[in-house]
């Protein structure tokens, strides 16, 4: 009995203690707050801008699907590799960081970037940005031209 108010009391402590984050209609909500807002991008397929509540471009979510075939025992067979590219909105010739594509990728994208405080109730943080950039890396770039060479 012991053991069961542990496990509850510590869930209880983890689930409010987490962000709920909630995005209708392309706009999000962190904890029943307003923060910023996601346009699609119609010509890049998967693809979309993440912008502040003025509706200011301030990243780039570019979905890559990359299909290569191995070697496994003497068979051919086929894998890939899906990921974003993360880029400034107003420099899509760099890429920040890379993050692997996952069901609900946007809550998980926007979550990341809570956690990182580069979204804010007040905006972002663009220099906790790049310190984030930093640390997430470019993985799955390495890994794509390892696969297709």
């Amino acid at each position: 009995m012991q053991k069961i108010t542990i496990i509850i009391c510590l869930l209880i402590g983890v689930m409010s203690y987490g962000q709920k984050i909630k995005i209708k209609k392309d706009v999000v909500y962190i904890n029943k707050e307003i923060t910023c807002k996601i346009q699609g991008d119609k010509s890049v397929r998967y693809s979309f801008y993440l912008n502040d509540l003025n509706d200011s471009k301030l990243l780039y979510f570019k979905w890559v699907l990359v299909e290569y075939t191995v070697q496994i025992d003497g068979v051919e067979v086929e894998e890939n590799i899906d990921y974003f590219e993360v880029y400034m909105a107003n420099d899509l010739s760099t890429i920040l960081y890379e993050e692997r594509a996952v069901l609900k990728f946007k809550q998980h994208m926007i979550s990341n970037l809570y956690n990182a405080d580069v979204i804010r109730p007040n905006g972002f943080n663009i220099d906790n940005l790049k310190t984030f950039a930093l640390k997430k890396g470019k993985e799955f770039s390495r890994l794509r031209k390892e696969r297709l060479h």
